[in-house]
Protein backbone atom coordinates (compact mmCIF):
# COMPACT_ATOMS: atom_id res chain seq x y z
CA UNK A 1 0.00 0.00 0.00
CA UNK A 2 1.02 3.64 -0.76
CA UNK A 3 1.61 6.10 1.91
CA UNK A 4 -1.62 8.65 1.52
CA UNK A 5 -2.23 11.37 3.48
CA UNK A 6 -4.90 13.84 4.25
CA UNK A 7 -5.96 16.73 6.55
CA UNK A 8 -8.50 18.12 7.57
CA UNK A 9 -9.30 21.58 9.73
CA UNK A 10 -12.63 22.13 11.88
CA UNK A 11 -13.37 24.43 14.89
CA UNK A 12 -13.83 23.56 18.27
CA UNK A 13 -17.85 23.49 17.76
CA UNK A 14 -19.93 20.51 18.07
CA UNK A 15 -21.14 21.52 14.77
CA UNK A 16 -18.07 20.59 13.50
CA UNK A 17 -18.54 16.70 14.49
CA UNK A 18 -20.66 15.98 11.41
CA UNK A 19 -17.95 17.41 8.85
CA UNK A 20 -15.08 15.14 10.67
CA UNK A 21 -17.26 12.05 10.54
CA UNK A 22 -17.90 12.87 6.91
CA UNK A 23 -14.51 13.26 6.25
CA UNK A 24 -12.74 10.71 7.64
CA UNK A 25 -15.27 8.17 5.86
CA UNK A 26 -14.95 9.53 2.28
CA UNK A 27 -11.24 9.72 2.99
CA UNK A 28 -10.79 6.37 4.40
CA UNK A 29 -13.15 5.03 1.64
CA UNK A 30 -10.89 7.08 -1.14
CA UNK A 31 -8.11 5.13 0.68
CA UNK A 32 -9.32 1.79 0.77
CA UNK A 33 -9.64 1.22 4.40
CA UNK A 34 -11.58 -1.31 5.30
CA UNK A 35 -14.97 -0.62 6.89
CA UNK A 36 -14.31 -1.38 10.05
CA UNK A 37 -11.02 0.28 10.09
CA UNK A 38 -13.09 3.59 9.67
CA UNK A 39 -15.57 3.09 12.22
CA UNK A 40 -12.94 2.51 14.71
CA UNK A 41 -11.33 5.76 13.45
CA UNK A 42 -14.33 7.71 13.19
CA UNK A 43 -15.41 6.57 16.76
CA UNK A 44 -12.12 7.64 18.39
CA UNK A 45 -11.40 10.37 17.02
CA UNK A 46 -15.34 12.04 17.62
CA UNK A 47 -14.50 10.28 21.47
CA UNK A 48 -11.30 12.65 21.10
CA UNK A 49 -11.73 15.45 19.47
CA UNK A 50 -15.75 15.62 21.74
CA UNK A 51 -13.21 15.66 24.96
CA UNK A 52 -11.39 18.57 23.42
CA UNK A 53 -14.30 20.86 22.49
CA UNK A 54 -15.60 20.33 25.90
CA UNK A 55 -12.39 20.56 27.80
CA UNK A 56 -9.45 22.04 26.27
CA UNK A 57 -10.17 25.78 26.23
CA UNK A 58 -10.87 28.40 28.93
CA UNK A 59 -12.53 30.66 26.04
CA UNK A 60 -15.44 31.25 23.72
CA UNK A 61 -13.27 32.17 20.52
CA UNK A 62 -12.52 29.93 17.43
CA UNK A 63 -10.03 27.36 18.02
CA UNK A 64 -8.26 25.30 15.16
CA UNK A 65 -8.59 21.41 15.31
CA UNK A 66 -6.81 19.86 12.94
CA UNK A 67 -6.82 16.19 11.90
CA UNK A 68 -4.40 13.96 9.72
CA UNK A 69 -5.32 10.78 8.12
CA UNK A 70 -2.25 8.92 7.20
CA UNK A 71 -2.30 5.15 6.15
CA UNK A 72 1.05 3.24 5.46
CA UNK A 73 1.98 0.05 5.21
CA UNK A 74 -0.85 -1.66 6.22
CA UNK A 75 -1.44 0.73 9.23
CA UNK A 76 -3.91 3.87 9.63
CA UNK A 77 -2.50 6.82 11.81
CA UNK A 78 -5.13 9.56 12.82
CA UNK A 79 -3.47 12.58 14.55
CA UNK A 80 -5.43 14.75 16.15
CA UNK A 81 -3.63 18.57 16.97
CA UNK A 82 -5.36 21.43 19.03
CA UNK A 83 -4.26 24.46 20.78
CA UNK A 84 -5.92 24.07 24.33
CA UNK A 85 -4.96 23.09 27.45
CA UNK A 86 -1.92 19.88 28.11
CA UNK A 87 -3.76 16.69 28.15
CA UNK A 88 -2.51 13.35 27.54
CA UNK A 89 -4.89 10.38 26.82
CA UNK A 90 -2.62 7.96 26.59
CA UNK A 91 -1.41 8.47 30.04
CA UNK A 92 -5.10 7.82 31.45
CA UNK A 93 -5.48 4.45 32.92
CA UNK A 94 -7.37 5.20 35.80
CA UNK A 95 -10.61 3.97 34.66
CA UNK A 96 -11.71 -0.26 35.74
CA UNK A 97 -14.98 -1.27 33.81
CA UNK A 98 -17.63 -2.04 36.06
CA UNK A 99 -18.53 -5.77 37.24
CA UNK A 100 -21.99 -5.54 36.60
CA UNK A 101 -24.81 -2.63 35.48
CA UNK A 102 -25.48 -1.81 38.82
CA UNK A 103 -22.38 -0.66 39.47
CA UNK A 104 -21.81 0.85 35.96
CA UNK A 105 -22.05 5.09 35.90
CA UNK A 106 -23.05 7.08 32.78
CA UNK A 107 -19.69 8.68 31.27
CA UNK A 108 -16.13 8.00 31.49
CA UNK A 109 -15.39 5.38 29.44
CA UNK A 110 -14.71 7.13 26.30
CA UNK A 111 -10.65 7.18 26.29
CA UNK A 112 -10.65 3.78 27.73
CA UNK A 113 -12.35 2.43 24.88
CA UNK A 114 -10.05 4.16 22.55
CA UNK A 115 -6.88 2.91 24.72
CA UNK A 116 -8.99 -0.53 23.29
CA UNK A 117 -9.80 0.27 20.21
CA UNK A 118 -6.51 1.21 18.85
CA UNK A 119 -2.94 -0.30 18.34
CA UNK A 120 -1.41 2.50 19.66
CA UNK A 121 -1.87 5.85 21.32
CA UNK A 122 0.29 8.42 22.09
CA UNK A 123 0.73 11.99 22.86
CA UNK A 124 3.39 15.03 22.71
CA UNK A 125 3.41 18.77 23.17
CA UNK A 126 4.84 20.84 20.79
CA UNK A 127 5.17 24.58 21.77
CA UNK A 128 1.40 25.05 22.78
CA UNK A 129 0.46 22.13 20.77
CA UNK A 130 -1.46 19.19 21.81
CA UNK A 131 -0.70 16.27 19.51
CA UNK A 132 -2.59 12.75 20.02
CA UNK A 133 -1.75 10.05 17.67
CA UNK A 134 -3.80 7.13 16.98
CA UNK A 135 -2.79 4.06 15.19
CA UNK A 136 -4.79 1.06 13.85
CA UNK A 137 -2.84 -1.56 12.31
Amino acid sequence: MNSQEATLTIENSFDELRRLAEWLRATGHAFGLPKPTIDDLDFCSSELVTNTISYAFNDDVPHRIVVRLTTREGSSTLEIEDDGKPFDPSATSSFTPPRSLEEASIGGYGIYLVQQFMDELSYRRVGNKNVVTMRHA
